[in-house]
């Protein structure tokens, strides 16, 4: 365990070495200095004394440079986490022109009943009904339902709700959008 955490902490040294390096000009290049002689093992007072400046100005501008260091960090994730928002954005804009291309061409898709948000009792009627997306209950009738054990009159209704939310009905019927239920 003690390798693998020096292994660790070697791989966190040489990441912020080379971020230092990288950003040398924003640091500083008398800074940068210091804190890699820090990171490369050398005592406050050592490199004190090779900078000509006291212990606690080193100090000092180890813990600056440390929290520089985390500023660039913060922004790096910040941006890799803009970059992660505006890929799903697009994915957002794409998925929406897939359903309008959809249904400007009557195309059929097997949406999974998980959408409809449905109790755990009606899952289990629909799975050992062998229902597995939303079209296929909705091509069936409130009866067909009725033959599984534990549904009831409330499940029947909770399925018609969840059907008319998402613009169907039994029977396979497409109710138009003012028919939808809230």
């Amino acid at each position: 365990m003690n390798e693998n955490l020096t292994k660790h902490n070697e791989f966190i040294v040489a990441s912020m070495l080379r971020l230092i390096e990288i950003n040398t000009e924003s640091i500083g290049i008398r800074d940068s200095s210091i804190i890699l002689q820090y990171f490369a093992g050398k005592k406050m007072d050592e490199i004190a004394r090779g900078e000509d400046i006291t212990k606690e100005r080193v100090r000092q501008i180890i813990d600056r440079t440390k929290k520089r260091i985390s500023t660039l960090v913060e922004k790096a994730n910040i941006g890799a986490y803009n970059n992660r928002i505006a890929e799903l954005e697009e994915l957002v804009v794409e998925n929406d022109f897939l359903k309008r291309t959809i249904r400007a061409n009557n195309l059929s898709v097997k949406t999974p009943l998980a959408f409809l948000n449905l109790s755990e009792r009606a899952t289990n009627i629909l799975s050992v009904a062998k229902i597995d997306c939303v079209e296929e209950l909705s091509a069936l009738q409130p009866e067909e339902i009725m033959k599984y054990r534990n549904a009831g009159q409330k499940t029947i209704s909770e399925l018609e709700i969840a059907l008319n939310n998402r613009g169907l009905s039994w029977g396979g019927i497409i109710l138009k959008e003012e028919k939808k239920l809230q």
